[in-house]
């Protein structure tokens, strides 16, 4: 009876690299939902010149947990399963695009991502995103955020590990594209695939993946840095010509408007 537990365990590990659904579906109410990409100038520039999005391997961010399991999760693996392997090491099989998903700006992203006075924002829709991208391998979902300590996520394949995060970050309203890549599998065992030690095999390369966006269709406006000096605008605006997209609306940032009083 042992043995025979640890073999149905085991199938379960196989099975949780079952491929989900590709281009996961974005329910038509959510298509027009406004995305924001914070950046600063170099990756606004390196988007245009390449007509590529940058997708970020998972273990590559700073925080720690990305990838990682709640607390309550764990509870589903403590007898182990020695064909899935270290989990953590799954985390270079995923990239992700992260975007802000909201209908107005972010005092708190520009704060981090505009402090040099050379921030810079594109607005998309999530139709946009979806419809520039093109990609087939591409999945498209919203972070969930929970008490790793207390609760439990649903996850039910690793992939959707990539899709949760701790409830201290709910703040970033973060929408996800993401990329993944199985493991090579070693065979068979009992009819199912036995994935072979992801620790020895290489994922996603450690710089990431650039990925071929139409900018034209992604870009529904620009927005400068409410910490930006005038000749910022300037620059931008000799950057667009430069790479004929002159056409794209180019905004200040809302924040920067100047405050009023009433007066008796």
């Amino acid at each position: 009876m042992p043995n025979e537990k640890k073999t149905q365990q085991c199938h379960v590990g196989a099975r949780v690299w079952a491929p989900l659904p590709s281009r996961a579906v974005i329910r038509k109410a959510e298509m027009t939902t406004c995305l924001w990409r914070y950046m600063d100038l170099a990756k606004f520039v390196h988007l245009i010149k390449t007509k590529t999005l940058h997708f970020t391997r998972i273990d590559k961010f700073k925080d720690r947990f990305e990838g990682s399991y709640p607390v309550e999760n764990l509870k589903d693996w403590e007898h182990g399963c020695p064909d899935v392997g270290d989990f953590k090491y799954y985390r270079k099989f995923a990239c992700v695009s992260c975007w802000y998903e909201s209908k107005h700006e972010s005092a708190l992203m520009w704060e981090i991502y505009g402090k040099d006075n050379q921030g810079i924002v594109i607005c998309s829709t999530k139709e946009k995103l979806k419809d520039s991208l093109d990609n087939d391998e591409l999945h498209f979902k919203e972070v969930k955020y929970i008490d790793f300590l207390r609760e439990k996520a649903d996850i039910s394949i690793p992939y959707e590990a990539f899709l949760f995060k701790r409830i201290e970050f709910k703040s970033e309203h973060e929408f996800r594209v993401a990329l993944f890549k199985v493991p090579k599998s070693e065979g068979f065992e009992n009819g199912f695939p036995r994935l072979g030690s992801p620790e020895k095999q290489e994922g996603y390369p450690e710089t990431g993946v650039d990925v071929p966006v139409d900018t034209q269709l992604l870009i529904e406006k620009i927005v400068l840095s409410p910490y930006s000096k005038r000749w910022y605008r300037n620059v931008i605006q000799d950057i667009l010509s430069h790479y004929n997209l002159t056409n794209l609306t180019l905004l200040d940032s809302e924040l920067g408007v100047d405050p009023i009083y009433p007066k008796g």
